[in-house]
């Protein structure tokens, strides 16, 4: 049912970066179970979560409405839907557009509105490549710096935007 490509991604963060239930003191998302937060998701029961029911949840949710199937570069796809887990996909598909007018030099004919469109995803698919996972990260780095409410969970953001291993 589901591509090698999207079961490596979402295994990749699931046990890479969302582990098992969780409600962190300060964290907006509150109870939290796969990376799946209850304040995303009111009507599921989180407590209950399955590790099927959240990939299930993160495909529907995240990787088929965004497009990342049609990244070519798998490690790049695992990357931005792992953003897109942590920090929501429209800020996600930001920080990819973003990057991605840094390195193809797009300026003005990518929107930088957090939906992945036809545009955006051959510019992607150019200019792959380890340069462009590399400013993607840095993107990542520089939104989570942004967000000074929360400067607390830096240090983590930080460590996970350039964490690679076992990406490959």
């Amino acid at each position: 049912m589901y591509s090698d490509k999207f079961l490596k991604a979402v295994n990749w963060t699931i046990d890479r970066h969302e582990g098992g239930l969780a409600n962190v003191a300060g964290d907006p998302g509150g109870l939290t179970k796969f990376g799946i937060a209850k304040a995303s998701h009111p009507t599921v029961d989180i407590a209950n979560l399955t590790r099927d029911d959240a990939i299930d949840i993160y495909f529907r949710e995240y990787w088929d409405p965004n497009r990342y199937e049609e990244i070519e570069d798998g490690e790049l796809a695992a990357k931005v839907f792992d953003e897109a887990v942590n920090c929501g996909a429209v800020s996600a598909n930001k920080m990819l557009q973003r990057a991605t007018v840094r390195v193809a030099g797009h300026a003005g004919l990518i929107d930088i509105d957090g939906k992945i469109g036809n545009f955006t995803l051959a510019a992607i698919n150019l200019y792959h490549g380890d340069y462009l996972l590399c400013a993607f990260e840095l993107e990542a780095v520089h939104y989570h710096v942004s967000l000074h409410n929360l400067k607390a969970f830096l240090p983590g953001w930080c460590a996970r935007d350039l964490d690679e291993e076992g990406l490959t």
